[in-house]
Order: C-alpha cells, then structure tokens, then sequence
C-alpha cells in the first residue's frame, strides 16, 4: 500500500523490500496450496522477481506445520523436500543464504511453539549446543546460576528463584571478518510465564510458552548468520582467527517466572549488577528485570550497537495492534539502519517514543526505580527502564509481544528473526 510509505525516509531500498515481500508472500501461499493438495516431494519452483533469497524464505514459511505430539499427524505435509529453481538469473550464494535463513526461522518457531515442560531453560542450552555445534567462527559459553550470583545478577535471580528449573545465560559469539560494527543482541528467555504472585489470568495463559520469542530470535538469526559466514569464509579463504575480526555476540537469559514460596513478592527491592536498585511492584512485569541485568553486562563488550528484543508488553497490541513491532531509541541514525532492516525482511516495525519516561519510572519511594508503573504507555515506561542500564551506549529495543503470534495460522511466528538477520547483513557491506 503505498499510502503507508508517505513518511518514509529510506526511499532507496523500497523496491528491493516490495520485490523481496511479493517473492516471500508468493512462495509461502503458493506452499500452502500445494500441501492442501497433498504434494509431499520434489518441488520446483521459479524464484519470484529473481529474488531467490527471499523465495525460499516464503518457501520455509509455506512448509511449516508443528505437529510433533499428535499421534496421527497431518497426511498434508511435505516429507521428502527437495527444491530446485529455475531462474535464469540463480544466484547460488543468495538461495544459500535464503534456505539457511529459512531453515533457522522455523527452528525458531519451533523452540516458540514447544510447550515449557519440553523446553526448560536447561534443554534450550542443549538445543543451542547441539545446532551451533562444529561451526568454527562460533564460541557458544554457557553461563549456570553460581556464575550469575558471582555477577550480582539480582534482578535476574529475583525472577528465577520462584522456579525450581535453573537459570541460565548463554553467549553466542559468532566472528565475521567482513562485519564492520561489534553488535550485541540480547533475547528475553522466560521459557514460561505464569505472571509470579503477580499470577495472570487463565485464558490465554497457555501462550506464555512463548514468552521466550526474543531469545528464540536471536538465537536463530545468529544460526543462520554464522552457518552463512562459514560457507563465505570458506569460499574466500578468510581468516576468521584474525582478532582484529568484528564480532556479533547473543545473549540470552533463561529462566522461568512461577509461583512459590521462594518467589519474587510485590514490594521487594533487588539491587540490579548496574548497582541501581530496583522496586518490584508487579512480577508480571518480569522481562524488564532480568533484561535490566544482561543489559548492563551487555555493555562491557564495549559494542558499537545493542539491541534488546522480547515480548515484553500487552500495552504495546494496545498501541499499535499485531501488525507491527514496537521500536524504541533515542539514535535516528540507528533507527533508519532497522527500520531499512526490518523493511527488507518484510517485519514492519513502528516506532514509538522514548524521551520522557524517566521520571514515571523513577516513582518509587524505597527504590532508584521501580519496574512497573500503572500510569500511561507501560511499552514506553518498559523501554525507558531498560534504557537506564545502558547509557552512553546505541541501544534500540523490539517489543515483539504484538507480533509473537499468527491468529490465522494458530501458530507462533519467529518475529524479528529476520530483522536481526539483515541487520547484521547490512554492516557487512
């Protein structure tokens, strides 16, 4: 609709992103019907608009159906899959990237879809040990519980210690000698959320499996990024030992959020790692808390951009409805390089204000903040809480609760996997 692009500001790569949409869109409905029609094996298609990448993205979409627990599975799923495409301009490096990108979105939604007694925090490190496993440019270091304490990760703690499951931080390190900025992604990993004493309500409480969208993300789109730098660093030889070598670090935090008599209480104080101290005045509001802490410790890799993604708020649906991700930062430059990013991945994202809020946070009688405010945009006052750890830093945060979930296909949606992608695509260049 191009009504919808009076305001933008990145006019150059609006073809690329609209030829990129109707590929994506095409395959992944042209899939669809093909699994309505039984098509179980070789497919071969023509690449929409020679965007190779960007159909076989589509293509994985169209193909993905999580069935893994029912007894009889669905008989209209592909089971020998083999693509082949016919376009006379391939571009066998860019169809590399598009199926590795694919295949890691739907590993993401997979990990999202998972019900919380089959991904725990502890199998979601197996997961990432064993799909990172033997990719050179890649050190994968798993942080345990005695390793947080040691850190003074008390928000973190304070969520976690309601649950019997351990908590965890894992690092993805993945080094690409053609980057040009050190990035660090930070993914909330509530691998279920039950609201704490500050319990949801039941409906809908089922979804909160998915509440480790953000981490699922950034573990995805640094899978996809690292296997693609492997396949490039082989073909050209490149030094990936070379430490002058840029790098692109995930950080994910693992934990549950549950009802205990060793859980978080409305009223407790918890000094952050930063040495700021936080009020906690509602334990549903607990993706800001153990993202406070990696935040902070986000900083002494001293990067040149950090960007935080979670499903972090419902008040962001109240903003802006399911079809965009929210955007938070105070870096217009920053802002424009996602937002191309985002374009290009076909994930709109909108972007919402952030100047203002400090002071609503601050509002606590015991504390330097206080993590929940019942006064105005709660997406807002989330952002600028998290915001407080990372001063003097790029930071840009991805409220993706609006989008973590597809009504139509009653599935979750590996939102923002892409963004992170192509935005890590886009300082390589």
């Amino acid at each position: 609709n191009l009504e919808d692009l009076e305001d933008n500001v990145f006019i150059d790569c609006i073809d690329s992103a609209f030829k990129k949409m109707i590929a994506r869109k095409s395959i992944e409905r042209g899939f669809r019907l093909l699994l309505k029609n039984n098509i179980k094996s070789t497919i071969i298609f023509e690449s929409i608009l020679n965007e190779d990448a960007a159909s076989f993205e589509g293509a994985f979409d169209g193909i993905y159906n999580f069935n893994y627990f029912k007894t009889s599975k669905d008989e209209n799923r592909i089971q020998n899959l083999d693509f082949k495409i016919l376009s006379n301009e391939f571009n066998k490096l860019n169809s590399t990237n598009g199926y590795i990108l694919g295949g890691s979105c739907n590993i993401a939604k997979d990990l999202a879809n998972l019900p919380s007694n089959r991904l725990t925090p502890s199998k979601f490190v197996d997961y990432v040990q064993l799909l990172f496993n033997n990719i050179p440019n890649v050190t994968i270091t798993i942080r345990n519980e005695n390793w947080i304490k040691e850190q003074k990760m008390n928000c973190f703690l304070g969520v976690a210690k309601g649950s019997k499951e351990s908590p965890y931080l894992i690092e993805i390190k993945v080094k690409n000698s053609n980057l040009k900025k050190n990035v660090v992604f930070v993914g909330k990993g509530i691998t279920f959320d039950s609201g704490g004493i500050s319990i949801k309500s039941a409906k809908n409480m089922s979804e909160m499996k998915g509440d480790m969208s953000g981490a699922a993300a950034v573990f995805a789109a640094l899978h996809a990024f690292a296997n693609i730098t492997k396949i490039e660093n082989e073909s050209l030889n490149s030094n990936i030992e070379n430490e002058d070598c840029k790098y692109a670090i995930g950080l994910i935090p693992l934990c549950e959020n549950m009802v205990s008599g060793k859980a978080l209480k409305p009223g407790d104080v918890l000094k952050s790692m930063s040495g700021l101290s936080v009020e906690v005045s509602d334990t549903d509001a607990e993706g800001r808390l153990i993202l406070s802490d990696v935040l902070y410790y986000a900083t002494k890799f001293n990067p040149d951009f950090i960007i935080s993604i979670a499903t972090l708020t419902g008040s962001i649906i109240a903003g802006i409805g399911h079809q965009y991700m929210g955007c938070f930062t105070k870096n217009q430059n920053f802002w424009q390089i996602l937002n191309e990013s985002a374009f290009l991945a076909g994930e709109p994202v909108w972007r919402m204000p952030l100047n203002g809020y400090s002071n609503i946070i601050k509002k606590s009688n015991v504390a330097d903040l206080v993590n929940y405010v019942q006064v105005g945009a709660d997406c807002c006052n989330a952002a600028s809480f998290l915001s407080m750890f990372v001063k003097k830093f790029n930071y840009l945060h991805l409220d993706i609760a609006s989008t973590m979930f597809d009504e139509e296909l009653n599935t979750m949606t590996a939102s923002g996997t892409r963004t992170l992608f192509y935005f890590l695509k886009s300082l390589t260049k």
